[in-house]
């Protein structure tokens, strides 16, 4: 479980549903798994001590969970999550996504 605050709210969830987070228009979005989003008042910088390691910062505004990949487009540098979210990568995460995604334990 992780807790997210945003300003006087604190929602915990399940990590082994959460798909991804990203900045968007600043405060963190979390995507969870059934499509429900949580905002949090916290940075990224914080929220990352906070996940197992199943989850890589792909660019400088974006967590995954490398467990929930369904494909990497390495000529776009876009990876496809399971539940149809998008997110583009940085191209110096490019090596270290592609070799955690091919040795990633079976998806639960």
């Amino acid at each position: 479980m992780i807790v997210i605050k945003n300003k006087n709210l604190l929602t915990s969830v399940r990590v082994s549903q959460l798909s991804a987070i990203a900045v968007k228009d600043r405060p963190c979005t979390f995507f969870m798994d059934s499509g429900e989003t949580f905002r949090s008042s916290e940075n990224l910088k914080e929220i990352e001590p906070k996940l197992p390691p199943y989850f890589m910062r792909i660019d400088r505004d974006c967590i995954i969970n490398i467990r929930r990949i369904k494909q990497i487009d390495i000529k776009k540098r876009e990876v496809e999550l399971i539940n149809g979210l998008t997110f583009g990568f940085s191209r110096r995460t490019t090596k270290p996504l592609v070799a955690r995604f091919t040795r990633v334990p079976e998806k639960q």
